[in-house]
């Protein structure tokens, strides 16, 4: 008798209500699921459009600030390049100026050479006049000298000879 009660319940047209009663109960489910489901891939794309735009705008961030610094790296270097470039020049400045006034070694010998001759010339002069001058003064000396002995020979003579 339980299975006259079970087929007696079971009707097509039942069946059918039953079917979609459970379609209608899962489809609010699954709407359900499926709005929290939109709901948190809605969340999480937010969430990821504002990590990508922080994320992007510090990227933005960190090279607008290596920019800079390479900036202020270039001009530090130009201007060492430019104070280097300067004593560069300054350098090859004084070369010119020593180039122009500095005497070629060529000349300096040359020179050096004539200043020696001349001092040599000087030299041989003096050592002749001192030679002629100690001659002179040797040639008086030998003529006092003489002038000396003669005087002494003819002052012993006139003493020795009476005078009348």
């Amino acid at each position: 008798m339980a299975e006259d009660t079970v087929q007696q319940h079971w009707t097509v047209e039942t069946l059918r209500e039953y079917v979609l009663a459970l379609i209608a109960t899962n489809d609010v489910k699954y709407r359900e699921r499926f709005e929290s489901s939109q709901s948190a891939i809605n969340a999480a794309f937010l969430a990821q459009q504002t990590a990508m735009s922080t994320a992007l705008t510090a990227q933005k961030l960190a090279i607008d600030t290596a920019l800079a610094a390479a900036d202020r790296a270039v001009t530090k270097a130009e201007m060492a390049a430019e104070k280097r470039f300067e004593s560069v020049n300054e350098f090859r400045a004084s070369l010119a100026d020593q180039q122009r006034t500095l005497m070629p070694r060529s000349e300096a010998e040359i020179l050096f050479k004539q200043l020696g001759e001349k001092v040599d010339f000087a030299t041989q002069k003096l050592v002749t006049n001192d030679a002629q001058k100690s001659g002179l003064k040797d040639g008086w000396a030998y003529l006092i000298g003489g002038l000396g002995i003669i005087s002494l020979i003819v002052t012993i003579i006139l003493h020795f000879i009476p005078v009348p």
